[in-house]
């Protein structure tokens, strides 16, 4: 059951993105979910989203906005 849901918005943020998502990883329950929103970023902030272990976890939802 989720008892607590983060929500993360970013543009343009992947300098901090993979620092964030290592320490998510590292915390993440099976009572929190992570929703991380890229919001149409056109650095390499998806790339290293996508390509991070933590988005294989079913708590782990990436909405991109176009």
């Amino acid at each position: 059951m989720i008892k607590l849901s983060i929500i993360i918005t970013s543009y343009n943020k992947g300098q901090y993105t993979k620092k964030l998502l290592d320490e998510l990883h590292k915390q993440l329950t099976n009572e929190c979910e992570v929703i991380f929103v890229n919001d149409n970023s056109t650095d390499d902030t998806l790339n290293i989203i996508k390509e991070h272990p933590i988005t294989s976890y079913k708590n782990f939802v990436l909405i991109n906005n176009e």
